[in-house]
């Protein structure tokens, strides 16, 4: 969930700006209040960056800052590779992308070796991994198919309630092509269990009226999205202004009256 706080947009980037040119003498005795303080920010500055992409350098900046302090901590690696690829989604060149999404890849990987039970290396490095290979051309894709869905169903082996490793999957099985493996059943379950277990994640209502609409189950569809269009508590809401609402707003279009 979104942490309650607000932060005026100049204000967030000055002080996570300000923030990765402390070092390690700032930390606690226990090395943890400084890090601690930098994820708070962090996921609030990406869980909103619908009111400035340019938050996300500042969290790149401050996060990369406290892997130099702290090298073994796992929680930097997960918000550095989830940032990465953010900013490699928001690139507008292919090699920008290319390069964002490869250093997203190797923060997970790295994450790998620290850890190789903490599910959200698996998942990111799925997430990267896939978007390379959408990159490369589809022949490309499907040959890294079998190492992607490899992560994604690792991430459910060790966490099974982890709510986007459940979303994952459903989307995996969604964008299939049967010959492939996808399976409309399995993407709606894996859709519904992640809005069971995160009812404001409007990603998985989302996911799940892209099943009933491509069975044409047309009021089941409605239903999902109205509820997303009607959303007053979101998860996260950047993936809410930039994508959730707008994909509801045109499903709609396809649903007869």
């Amino acid at each position: 969930m979104v942490q309650g706080f607000r932060l005026a947009p100049s204000r967030a980037v000055i002080w996570l700006t300000a923030l990765a040119c402390l070092g390690p003498s700032h930390l606690n005795a226990d090395g943890s209040a400084w890090s601690d303080s930098v994820y708070r920010r962090v996921r609030y500055l990406h869980h909103n960056r619908h009111l400035n992409h340019g938050w996300l350098d500042s969290c790149r900046i401050a996060l990369e800052r406290v892997k130099l302090a702290e090298p073994d901590n796992e929680t930097c690696r997960v918000w550095l590779s989830r940032v990465l690829l953010q900013l490699g989604d928001y690139s507008e060149s292919r090699t920008g992308k290319r390069n964002w999404y490869s250093r997203a890849r190797r923060e997970a990987d790295s994450l790998r070796l620290l850890n190789e039970m903490n599910p959200e290396a698996y998942l990111w490095w799925a997430n990267a991994q896939s978007r390379i290979g959408e990159m490369r051309g589809i022949m490309q894709s499907l040959f890294m198919l079998r190492s992607i869905r490899a992560a994604f169903m690792r991430v459910l082996e060790i966490q099974p309630n982890h709510v986007l490793g459940n979303y994952a999957m459903g989307r995996m099985y969604y964008e299939l092509p049967g010959i492939a493996g996808g399976n409309l059943a399995e993407a709606e379950r894996y859709f519904a269990e992640a809005a069971r277990l995160e009812p404001t994640l409007t990603l998985a209502r989302v996911g799940l009226a892209w099943v009933h609409v491509r069975r044409r189950e047309w009021q089941r569809a409605r239903e999902e999205l109205e509820a997303v269009m009607g959303a007053d508590s979101v998860s996260e809401p950047a993936s809410y202004v930039e994508h959730d609402l707008p994909e509801a707003r045109r499903l709609l279009t396809e649903i007869p009256e």
